[in-house]
């Protein structure tokens, strides 16, 4: 398994909210980003349609700088 870092924007972007920031361990950056979609869906209790996935702060590894985690939530999700 691989670590991912996954940035998803939900809802409170329209507040003016920062996107949340998830760590996730996948075989591979699909994998990961649609585990994170889920998880976040069902924590956040937001549809999926109204997700969106920040292909700029989404990548292979953990955020190695404060500056890389740009949401309100830093989590691992197994």
């Amino acid at each position: 398994m691989k670590t991912f870092t996954v940035t998803i924007a939900g809802t409170e972007r329209f507040d003016g909210e920062a996107p949340y920031t998830w760590v996730v361990e996948a075989p591979d950056v699909m994998t990961a980003m649609n585990k994170a979609l889920a998880y976040h869906a069902l924590s956040q209790e937001q549809r999926l349609c109204e997700l969106e996935i920040d292909p700029l702060h989404t990548f292979e590894g953990l955020p190695v700088r404060t500056a890389d985690i740009t949401g309100t939530t830093c989590a691992l999700l197994p």
